[in-house]
């Protein structure tokens, strides 16, 4: 409803700039999908299995009585968006360790770029392909089943 009264607000120019920045966002969509492991529409494929994790909780935070910029009529109050887990971690110190150690091997401690006024050290996952690919194996088989069960809506 907001976007059609600023259409008839702004007219034309503002209603091919959205449409370019719909179709620039599904592109670069599209080209993170090329890399990244992405879910298909359907979150009836989407399954957190709790006996997998059985020895995993989660404790909800308030994120306060403030509304998000974006959204906030979705949201119903108060706000639990802050989720820790308490006793078994996602992810084993073993396996945790494991990955570093891909990714140094992978050269991630190599690379020296800039963000604004401030260098970073570090790299783009997109250049550690066999880090990368630990991490799409994990967000497929771990942490959007998780996200899809904490924020089912």
């Amino acid at each position: 409803k907001k976007l059609e009264e600023l259409s008839a607000r702004f007219g034309k120019p503002f209603v091919a700039a959205i449409e370019q920045n719909k179709a620039e966002h599904a592109a670069d969509c599209a080209r993170s999908c090329e890399l990244f492991y992405c879910s298909d529409d359907d979150t009836n494929t989407i399954r957190w299995d709790p006996e997998t994790h059985a020895d995993t909780s989660f404790t909800s935070y308030s994120f306060g009585s403030v509304p998000p910029e974006d959204f906030s009529q979705e949201f119903h109050f108060p706000l639990d968006l802050i989720k820790v887990t308490e006793g078994t971690p996602l992810f084993s110190a073993e396996e945790s360790a494991r990955v570093i150690q891909q990714a140094e091997e992978e050269g991630v401690d190599k690379n020296e770029y800039k963000s604004g006024k401030y260098k970073l050290g570090g790299d783009w996952l997109v250049n550690l392909p066999q880090t990368r690919s630990w991490f799409n194996s994990k967000l497929e088989h771990v942490l959007f089943p998780l996200l899809h069960h904490l924020f089912p809506e």
